[in-house]
């Protein structure tokens, strides 16, 4: 979700662990945060996920995730910037992984979790690399679909979403009610942007040097979290009537999720180190599905 060169200014820490520092900016961290969430998915839904499932979303996670480190490290390092950081060739080999573990188990599932895979895998690469031209400007200038005004931290979450609501359901083919895959994509989206914008909130020297239109870059870090805590308190009262009324069952992870958000937005700094926002950040991705197990163990779950 953030640059390359981005981690690499903020994110060495020199006390933490190796294991902690490499866990993170593997981005085997948020890959597997990001898997736990069809987990809580397949809860709501009714829908259990299969072990491929999560294997191949592990896997995209890590794909997607590393190319777009690479991409940054290629179009948005400065022209005087130092030598390359040996962690760039890592996200080579990991994002290279990644592809060849998609390839392989997309011969696996069903036709239409290809169609799924596909249709985030083509953003994540369209998101990260030039692809379409400036044809009125001359030379000719070729921009990523991050490069759109404002849209860097709209667009992946709406992918990020998009996947962890989509896999579970073509997976199992599960009829579910609208209004119930609505609401959860709607909560899964707000976590997902918030978490997107804090890390724009963090990156706001870097997006600004090289050139990033981010929530933050355009209104500053401290509206973009006032904008945060407003939404999430709206989204927690809309939660919390729609199953008051009985709209949607009861899950009281979408309530543990917003609250958890509105802590973090309020709490962390604006600057810290990147495994730190890391591990704080992505790691709360992990309560949903956390609350969503506690939730079965107590007699509750997907009732669509």
């Amino acid at each position: 979700m953030t640059g390359v060169t981005a981690i690499v200014s903020q994110g060495k820490n020199r006390t933490a662990p190796f294991f902690i520092v490499a866990l993170v900016r593997s981005s085997v961290w948020v890959s597997l945060a990001l898997t736990s969430m069809l987990f809580y998915a397949g809860h709501v839904f009714g829908a259990p996920v299969t072990p491929t499932i999560y294997v191949l979303g592990f896997a995209s996670a890590m794909f997607v995730m590393n190319f777009d480190h690479l991409a940054d490290a290629r179009f948005e390092a400065p022209s005087n910037s130092p030598a390359p950081d040996p962690w760039i060739i890592v996200a080579g080999v990991l994002s290279a992984c990644g592809a060849v573990a998609c390839v392989y188990l997309m011969t696996l599932v069903t036709t239409p979790v290809r169609i799924v895979c596909l249709c985030y895998g083509v953003i994540g690469i369209a998101y990260a690399v030039p692809f379409f031209p400036l044809v009125w400007r001359r030379p000719v200038v070729w921009r990523r679909l991050k490069d759109i005004r404002g849209i860097k931290g709209w667009l992946v979450s709406a992918a990020i979403a998009f996947a962890v609501v989509a896999l579970p359901l073509a997976s199992t083919g599960r009829s579910v009610e609208p209004r119930i895959v609505a609401i959860t994509v709607a909560a899964c989206y707000l976590f997902i942007v918030s978490n997107a914008h804090m890390f724009d909130v963090r990156d706001l020297r870097y997006d600004r040097k090289v050139g990033n239109t981010t929530l933050p870059t355009l209104i500053g870090a401290a509206r973009t979290r006032r904008w945060l805590i407003g939404a999430n308190i709206v989204g927690l009262f809309l939660i919390a009537a729609a199953q008051l009324s009985g709209a949607v069952p009861f899950h009281p992870e979408l309530e543990i999720g917003v609250l958890l958000t509105i802590a973090y937005v309020l709490f962390l700094p604006d600057e810290s180190s990147g495994v730190r926002y890391g591990l704080i950040i992505d790691g709360c991705i992990f309560a949903m599905p956390i609350a969503a197990r506690l939730h079965e163990l107590l007699g509750g779950g997907g009732r669509s």
